[in-house]
């Protein structure tokens, strides 16, 4: 009898293994901090940062998407985008996250954070007014001015100075043109200060071109008006050699003082600043007393 050959059985198969899950995660963010205006460029660094598009990848500041996001599997670079201005007072830490998906559809928790840092604010200078030719020492007052790194007067950057406080520097100022300018103060991750009346300094000398009435009785008393350039700052309003008057009030373009009593009867009227002295002219600051 013949024997039917028998076959060893197949070896079931099943489908071809699944390739192992990879996750999306932000190992670090250079760098950590920087300005509320956003705008600086950072890198995270992690794995597995994009899916079928390098540019594709979402990364989220707590509701702000940043721009110009670029990707490896272990890197994007990208733009900061702007930060919650809130109170102006206080930074913000924000938890970043991110996701592969161009629609956003599946967001990956970071252990990661970036710090919006506030801004320099100046509120105050003291004087603020100089000689065109600079060299003076100027108290800057303000807040957030700790790591200041940079500190302009209108186009000019200041090159002697130092913060001793979060509220105080105290700069030189430099060289400069006839008028008013703006100075400003920078820190490494809080950007520049934004110009606000207080910050304004004033370069040159002090003129006086009309006063208002230009009369009034010799017993003084009076309050009179004078119009001009780089008045703010006065230290001293006079009617004359030695007569000063009082309740001086000075912007840069105005001051109003009352007139002091004078036995003389034509005075000419003078602004002194820590830029100097106004100049006489009779067509301009010449003061009648009656």
């Amino acid at each position: 009898m013949a024997l039917l050959g028998l076959t060893a059985p197949t070896a079931l198969t099943g489908p071809a293994d699944a390739a192992p899950q990879t996750w999306t995660q932000v190992d670090s963010i250079s760098p950590a901090s920087g300005p509320v205006a956003g705008g600086s460029t950072f890198t995270i660094t992690g794995t597995d940062l994009y899916g079928n598009d390098p540019k594709a990848t979402l990364i989220d500041f707590k509701g702000r998407l940043a721009t110009n996001v670029n990707c490896t599997k272990t890197s994007c670079t990208g733009t900061v985008p702007a930060g919650d201005p809130g109170n102006g007072t206080m930074n913000q830490t924000v938890n970043l996250m991110v996701s592969i998906d161009t629609d956003g559809g599946a967001w990956s928790m970071t252990d990661v954070y970036y710090t919006y840092v506030v801004p320099p604010r100046v509120t105050g200078l003291s004087p603020n007014n100089g000689p065109v030719g600079g060299g003076n020492m100027v108290t800057i007052t303000g807040t957030n001015l700790t790591g200041a790194n940079q500190v302009t007067f209108g186009t000019k950057y200041v090159a002697n100075g130092s913060c001793s406080s979060d509220t105080t520097c105290t700069m030189q100022a430099p060289a400069g043109t006839a008028g008013i300018v703006d100075v400003k103060v920078r820190t490494a991750n809080g950007g520049w200060s934004t110009p606000t009346p207080a910050s304004r300094y004033a370069y040159g000398v002090p003129t006086v071109t009309a006063l208002s009435p230009n009369s009034g009785p010799t017993a003084g008393g009076n309050k009179v008006t004078l119009t001009g350039t780089n008045l703010a700052g006065a230290t001293s309003v006079t009617f004359g050699p030695g007569r000063n008057a009082t309740a001086v009030t000075c912007t840069a373009t105005s001051c109003t003082a009352t007139a002091p009593a004078t036995p003389y009867s034509k005075v000419y009227v003078q602004v002194t600043t820590a830029a100097g002295t106004s100049a006489t002219n009779p067509d301009q600051n010449l003061y009648l007393y009656q």
